[in-house]
């Protein structure tokens, strides 16, 4: 089950599609309209990231939780004030993507980069740049609607955000930023409740209960 309310919202003005057929191409549309709607709820200034503020969190669950600031880093305050920041920019940075358009590319299984049925979806780098095209190979329409969704999340935040993949730890500054800015971290927030999702990612680290 979605964790969110799909609404209805209107479509992107510049998505296009090379190579996909009328079928592909419907069923694109779709995912990218809940795509959107699901970024829209994460940088709602009420409701989305913008809303778990330093202060809010340490008074809302630090504090009553009695938790206390973790020595694995310099100024824990400061480290979640970072942390939310560079995930609201990414965010603000893939619903500008989605404003300003992109294309899908469909790919056939011969194409190497799809690896026979072994990668679903991918982006292309000239250097620095990021040529503006989410590709999707065949493997991508055999799979379930969250997968597709949490597949799509991930690779728009590679083109748009210039997201990587993070697999070290979080226990220090540097390691918490690069964690929001992970791609598997943004394909986690398609369905998953953003409040867990803060708490697994920074709170139990930045803050721990002292042991008795």
């Amino acid at each position: 089950m979605a964790a969110f309310c799909l609404l209805q919202v209107k479509p992107v003005y510049s998505l296009g599609f090379k190579k996909c057929n009328d079928s592909q191409v419907r069923s694109i549309e779709q995912l990218n309209r809940d795509l959107v709607q699901r970024l829209r709820e994460l940088t709602n200034l009420r409701t989305g990231i913008h809303h778990y503020s330093y202060a809010y969190v340490l008074r809302h669950f630090i504090v009553p939780d009695g938790r206390v600031a973790s020595p694995d880093y310099k100024n824990a305050a400061m480290a979640y004030h970072n942390f939310q920041q560079k995930i609201k920019s990414n965010l603000d940075k893939l619903l500008e993507k989605e404003r300003r358009g992109f294309s899908y590319q469909c790919q056939s299984i011969r194409n190497a980069q799809c690896k026979g049925d072994q990668t679903y979806a991918y982006v292309m780098r000239l250097g620095d740049y990021a040529i503006n095209k989410i590709y999707l190979c065949p493997a991508f329409f055999k799979e379930d609607r969250n997968e597709q969704l949490r597949t799509l999340l991930h690779e728009l935040s590679h083109l748009a955000a210039n997201a990587d993949h993070y697999f070290g730890d979080t226990f220090s500054d540097a390691g918490l930023l690069l964690e929001a800015g992970n791609a598997y971290f943004f394909e986690k927030l398609m369905f998953n409740d953003l409040e867990q999702i803060l708490k697994r990612n920074a709170w139990v680290f930045l803050w721990r209960k002292p042991r008795p």
